[in-house]
């Protein structure tokens, strides 16, 4: 089994857990606790590849392509992407209306920093394999890029949705590369708040979402590397999800309505795995706003 498969499996449990999408809107509410067997070796996308980097980086960070809560694979930050016939050029329209956490918006200078920055070897990328065949990037307008490449690529887009991370580039340019790995802002369902090394990382609902808002206020990631203990904590409701407590199950606990923690098979071919559908009406996660995919 490849990296991407790996990568993209159990580890990205919480985050799609958190798309699960419904048609009303309400404010986020409580919180969701995820017992993990090791934190991210860092909170920079760029630089990161473990299994918990990628539950961690699918809340806080979105690609241009995502994919939503059936595994579908479809625009996130772009609303559209057109292809040349040689598939060298693939031209993304970006969504209007992205905002950073820190309410900045989102524009084509963002897309091509991040994007020159995850293929830029100095970078030391640990994904860079998987977006190696880009070659360069252009800015054709504000709410345009144009990415160019070496040779085609049939599954580019899935790449990207795995290792396309958008951060902002002026914030990056003032905290510096170590500040923004020790304080990260994306455009992600949820903003980074706080971590204690070794114990845990405390994210919040990012309520300007341009898609959805969770409806989860507070998601809390636990460092806990035995699995008995892990799978103790769901069985007490200390902890809600506590992924690879036996091999290739995740164990899911809902707490209300008196449900009991259930073994679920785990999905190893893509990023997105929805609690909500795994248990219904126990875990609603979020609300999808007006034109989300």
């Amino acid at each position: 089994m490849n990296l991407l498969s790996r990568l993209t499996g159990q580890s990205a449990l919480v985050g799609a857990a958190l798309m699960a999408s419904f048609s009303v809107f309400s404010a986020p509410t409580g919180k969701l606790t995820v017992a993990v067997p090791a934190e991210p070796a860092t909170l920079d996308p760029h630089k990161s590849s473990n299994r918990y980097n990628y539950t961690f980086n699918s809340n806080m960070f979105e690609g241009l392509y995502i994919r939503n809560d059936k595994s579908e694979l479809v625009p996130g930050l772009a609303e559209s992407v057109s292809v040349t016939p040689d598939g060298l050029t693939y031209t993304f329209k970006l969504r209007k209306g992205v905002k950073f956490h820190d309410g900045s918006a989102m524009t084509a200078d963002d897309v091509k920093f991040s994007m020159d920055r995850a293929i830029n070897p100095a970078t030391k990328n640990p994904l860079l394999a998987y977006i190696k065949t880009i070659d360069r990037v252009d800015i054709v307008n504000p709410e345009t890029v144009a990415v160019k490449l070496k040779e085609r690529d049939a599954i580019f887009l899935k790449k990207l949705a795995f290792a396309g991370w958008i951060i902002p580039k002026n914030y990056f340019q003032t905290a510096g590369e170590d500040g923004f790995a020790k304080k990260p802002m994306g455009t992600g369902p949820f903003k980074f708040v706080s971590r204690s090394i070794n114990e845990q990382i405390l994210m919040e609902a990012n309520e300007m979402h341009w898609g959805w808002v969770p409806k989860i206020k507070s998601l809390v990631m636990r460092t806990v590397p035995e699995d008995a203990v892990r799978l103790a904590m769901v069985q007490t409701g200390e902890a809600d999800v506590g992924p690879r407590c036996r091999h290739h199950w995740s164990t899911v606990s809902a707490r209300s309505r008196g449900s009991r923690p259930c073994p679920i098979p785990a999905v190893r071919s893509t990023g997105l795995f929805s609690i909500s559908k795994m248990v219904p009406k126990t875990v609603p996660c979020s609300t999808r706003r007006s034109g989300a995919p």
